[in-house]
């Protein structure tokens, strides 16, 4: 491997490359994506984009094969299976620097107070139907999350009490939901992608809610792992 790895220095410094890169598209260990192209920039900074020998692209797949499991300590793979290895070669240093991404979930939270009084009719409705089926009710409480463009509705309580929803309260309650939140996110697509999650309490005339969105992205890792010609003996 040693030998190999001075051969394809030695070839990328006869390309006047001083710097050479390339970026791949991954499925968890497997290439997905890679036109088998690097740009090669010279001492000027001028970059030509181009193929390297076949033999030299299967030799960058077995150091990818190789150092796997390193790769795999730096990266997050709970939000999406696809990520981006990142090739940096430095032929006149002897070294090669493999960089990462990957898709990271943020979370904002928020609370956020109103009134029975500033909801739509259609919400006014559904807040008052569970007040005319239950006289002495308090409040009532319930969870929700949104996201990629579906949601749900659990845990509703009415004054503490576990209640098991019917399909109309779950309409009911995912309008009062949908409404909230499109206030809450300034959006009308709030459940699009990530989306959020959260409680939402209707205590009489005043309503609470409190949880937090999400916004999900490839994010760079802190992986900076270095291949130099000491990596081998």
């Amino acid at each position: 491997m040693k030998q190999r790895l001075k051969l394809f220095f030695a070839f990328l410094r006869g390309l006047k490359g001083h710097l050479v890169d390339t970026s791949i598209t991954m499925d968890r260990s497997y290439i997905e994506d890679w036109d088998g192209r690097f740009d090669v920039t010279n001492e000027q900074r001028n970059t030509k984009r181009r193929s390297l020998p076949s033999h030299f692209e299967k030799f960058i797949e077995e150091l990818i094969k190789n150092h796997m499991d390193d790769f795999y300590e730096y990266l997050d793979l709970d939000w999406d299976e696809y990520w981006y290895l990142n090739i940096e070669i430095r032929p006149f240093e002897n070294r090669i620097v493999f960089t990462s991404s990957c898709k990271i979930e943020n979370r904002e939270s928020f609370k956020y107070d109103t009134y029975y009084r500033d909801m739509s009719k259609e919400s006014k409705e559904s807040i008052l139907s569970f007040y005319e089926v239950n006289e002495d009710l308090a409040k009532f409480e319930f969870d929700f999350y949104g996201r990629w463009d579906d949601g749900q509705i659990y845990d509703l309580e009415l004054d503490g009490r576990a209640i098991r929803t019917t399909n109309q309260m779950d309409e009911d309650l995912w309008l009062i939901t949908n409404e909230l939140m499109q206030q809450i996110t300034n959006t009308q697509y709030w459940n699009t992608e990530a989306g959020a999650e959260g409680t939402i309490t209707v205590w009489g005339d005043s309503i609470f809610v409190k949880g937090f969105t999400r916004d999900q992205d490839y994010e760079p890792t802190d992986m900076k792992l270095e291949i130099n010609l000491d990596t081998y003996q």
